[in-house]
């Protein structure tokens, strides 16, 4: 509920946000597009929204609203508390008006803009994890590849539950009582470097198995962000296993030596085969 889009370029993030938007209009949630004073957010969502079938007319009618991150800093102070405290005046209200619930999208201008430093920046992001978990509140977040890269990192763990990158994407999920870490896509030298914040926070976490199954192509930059990741555990606790791994990714595990890790072993299934 809380997800991370990190775009391949801006064609692909306001396609992604429209398709988004559409999701919650669909479930006749209040949606709370935040943008960052230099954005003429009218005119994208104007030109986006029809293009997933969404009638921009929802711009007007209140169930798209267009919210000026510079107005809600000066009316919060920019402070991760008080936003959070205003979002939740802002879903009662969306409630009373015969919404189903609030939904909240902003990319890194925006994010930037409402809070008055990075640090207040971090605890508003972790805030949100917290709408979603405690009030149901869906939060799309953006940041380009190529934003700071001390910062992406700790936006990639503050949303490790749900990233989705340029060709991958990570979600945890619940498998017979086993919080899994599932991968899709592709990993490469290009993009394994933002997977390793993903795989450490959700280690950190309490998650132990790594879900390859749907992972269709991984050199051997990602085995060395997956080796990276698993050898930050501490020595006294349980390996992080991968599953679902296919015959190219388990022969590279071997041959690479990434098993010879303490930290990384593989599945009964595929230990097997």
């Amino acid at each position: 509920m809380h997800k991370l889009l990190v775009p391949a370029s801006p064609a692909l993030e306001r396609s992604s946000v429209a398709a988004w938007i559409a999701e919650a209009v669909g479930r006749r949630e209040k949606v709370l597009y935040k943008h960052a004073p230099t954005e003429d957010a009218a005119a994208v969502l104007g030109g986006s929204l029809p293009e997933v079938g969404v009638d921009p007319a929802v711009l007007t009618s209140g169930q798209v609203q267009l919210a000026d991150t510079t107005a809600l800093r000066a009316r919060t102070g920019g402070g991760h508390e008080a936003l959070l405290a205003l979002h939740r005046d802002q879903l009662g209200e969306a409630t009373r008006a015969g919404f189903a619930g609030l939904a909240l999208t902003g990319d890194a201008a925006a994010m930037l803009t409402i809070t008055c430093d990075e640090h207040e920046l971090a605890g508003y992001e972790r805030g949100l994890e917290r709408l979603a978990v405690e009030e149901g509140v869906r939060s799309l977040c953006r940041y380009a590849a190529d934003e700071r890269q001390a910062l992406l990192d700790d936006m990639l763990a503050v949303h490790h539950r749900d990233v989705v990158d340029d060709v991958w994407s990570v979600e945890v999920v619940l498998v017979d009582g086993d919080h899994r870490l599932r991968v899709r896509g592709e990993l490469d030298f290009s993009n394994a470097g933002r997977f390793v914040p993903v795989v450490r926070a959700a280690l950190g976490a309490g998650v132990r198995t790594l879900d390859a199954s749907e992972l269709v192509f991984c050199d051997v930059a990602g085995i060395r962000a997956l080796v990276s990741a698993a050898d930050a555990l501490p020595p006294d606790t349980l390996p992080l296993t991968v599953t679902g791994a296919d015959g190219v990714l388990a022969t590279m595990l071997h041959l690479t030596g990434a098993l010879n890790s303490r930290a990384l072993q593989m599945g009964e299934r595929e230990t097997s085969t």
